[in-house]
Order: structure tokens, then sequence, then C-alpha cells
């Protein structure tokens, strides 16, 4: 789990980085530093993110052709 892939999961969910920070229990700021890479991701938050979300082969596809449009 890396930074995009949070930021791809919160696009997929089309929430904001309020939204998956309150679900997350982490603030807007730390959401997006973690988002930039400027902040690692704690096994809490990875813990948490993995509660609320499950990736399904849909979601694989979306990270897919994310990944390509972050380079």
């Amino acid at each position: 789990m890396d930074s995009i892939y949070i930021r791809a999961v919160r696009h997929y969910l089309n929430m904001t980085q309020d939204d998956l920070g309150s679900l997350l229990g982490t603030s807007k700021t730390s959401l997006s530093l973690i988002e930039n890479g400027h902040r690692p991701i704690s096994s809490r938050t990875q813990a948490r993110l993995l509660q609320i979300f499950t990736p399904d082969e849909r979601f694989e596809e979306f990270l897919k052709n994310y990944r390509k449009l972050s380079k």
C-alpha cells in the first residue's frame, strides 16, 4: 500500500480528504501528507482502510489506470 493507492481509493469512492480522513481517524492535513508521499502510511491507517474498503476487480482495474495517469 502506497500513497497512490490511498489517493486512488479516495477517488474511487468519490470522497474528499475530509471524508476519508474522518473514516480513517486522521485529519485532512495528515491524509494530504500521506497522499503526497510526505508522511508514511501507519499500520493503523492501513488496517483501518482495509476494514472500510475491500478492493475488487473493478477497483484493481481503476488502480492500474490511475497509476498510469499518476506518472
